[in-house]
């Protein structure tokens, strides 16, 4: 497998490239609050472990360092911190990550290393985007299976020092997630892209959820409770999720009736809403349930939408964050809600939240002449 054979494959499907220069500004403002830094830390713990947090520090170091560079010296540097220990070549046979990957014999291992360290500094490899860099360098690394311990670590951290050098957020992703091990895969068959597109997405919901106010880091938009105001568009919302689930003839809500039930004397549910450019994207409606086993309240969503054209852009994700913080805030032991059975774009990204289905349950409904019927037995 050699570098330059990848660069024809780099080309990325997603329109995120235009949003760089954002980001970073993005990025700058974040930085700047305190519970970013916690946010940052507690995830690098769950993704490599405690000891990992010196080692990505000397990441940020090094990539705020004028003409700042990773060298092999690095790397091996870089291994040590995570390993506490003298990093040493492995002599063994790399075990194969997926059906893809045929890592290198042990003994060429150190020489092809050198190899792609000098690659990275080169002029075409300089002429990329920063996450295109970070794939490639992560991709090589995990490919080589160069240490005895922490090449996943290794590999990780070495690829987020591209993208913090070009003064993006650490490069944070769950190496169990499905796509991540999808888009790796792709990578070792040379077709890159897919894991471009799944970092870039990845410094996206980095960016949504190191906000410490819970809005996404990019300009012009915010998440608003709502007032008695916004029934006009509350209704708009649950008319046009009708409409995407094939249930409009079902949508019997009136303005005057959410009116009573969101905003009067005793309200049953409460109302989110997304903006974009002063513009409503997208809604979230929820209420409290109750667990008696865990003995505490959780939040169920009953609906979550978000304008076709806006989609892609982080704004459901941003919605979902906004809503297990707030479960988070008012002690609840559960989030949930319900997805149709044919939706599979919304129960992929679920379950790539760490969502999980509930396959032994079953939910009945009573509704209209039943409900009438069984609540005038005697």
């Amino acid at each position: 497998m050699e570098l330059p054979i990848y660069q024809e494959n780099l080309r990325s499907s997603g329109d995120w490239l235009t949003g760089l220069s954002q980001a970073r500004e993005a990025w700058t403002i974040a930085k700047s609050h305190p519970e970013t830094s916690k946010y940052v830390r507690e995830w690098q713990s769950q993704l490599f472990g405690p000891e990992a947090l010196r080692a990505a520090q000397l990441i940020s170091t090094w990539a705020t360092e004028a003409d700042a560079k990773l060298e092999a010296a690095h790397l091996l540097e870089l291994n040590r911190a995570l390993t506490n220990d003298e990093p040493l070549f492995r002599e063994i046979e790399a075990v194969p990550l997926n059906a893809a990957h045929d890592p290198p014999l042990a003994r060429i291992v150190p020489r092809l290393l050198d190899n792609a360290m000098g690659w990275f500094t080169t002029e075409g490899f300089a002429q990329m985007n920063p996450v295109e860099q970070a794939t490639l360098v992560h991709l090589r690394l995990l490919d080589l299976q160069p240490f005895a311990a922490a090449n996943f670590a290794t590999a990780a951290l070495a690829a987020s020092f591209y993208i913090q050098r070009a003064g993006l957020p650490p490069l944070l992703f769950d190496p169990n997630e499905a796509r991540y091990a999808a888009a790796l895969e792709s990578g070792f068959r040379m077709l890159t892209q897919h894991l471009v597109d799944y970092f870039a997405e990845c410094l996206r919901n980095t960016l949504i959820t190191s906000n410490p106010k819970s809005k996404i880091l990019m300009p012009d938009f915010e998440i608003k409770q709502t007032t008695i105001d916004d029934i006009p568009v509350i209704l708009s919302f649950i008319q046009k999720l009708a409409d995407y689930e094939k249930l409009s003839h079902e949508v019997v809500a009136t303005e005057a009736g959410l009116r009573e039930v969101l905003f009067g004397e005793r309200r049953y549910a409460e109302t989110i809403i997304a903006y974009h450019q002063n513009r409503p994207v997208g809604f979230a409606l929820f209420f409290h349930n109750f667990s008696t086993f865990l003995g505490k309240p959780g939040i169920y969503l009953e609906d979550l939408f978000v304008d076709p054209e806006q989609r892609g852009k982080g704004f459901g994700k941003a919605l979902l964050v906004y809503l297990a913080r707030l479960a988070q805030e008012r002690n609840c032991g559960r989030f949930e809600w319900s997805v149709l059975d044919w939706n599979e774009p919304s129960i992929k990204f679920y379950e790539s939240l760490g969502a999980v289905p509930l396959n032994e349950w079953t939910m009945y409904r009573l509704t209209g002449e039943a409900l009438q019927k069984l609540a005038q037995e005697q």
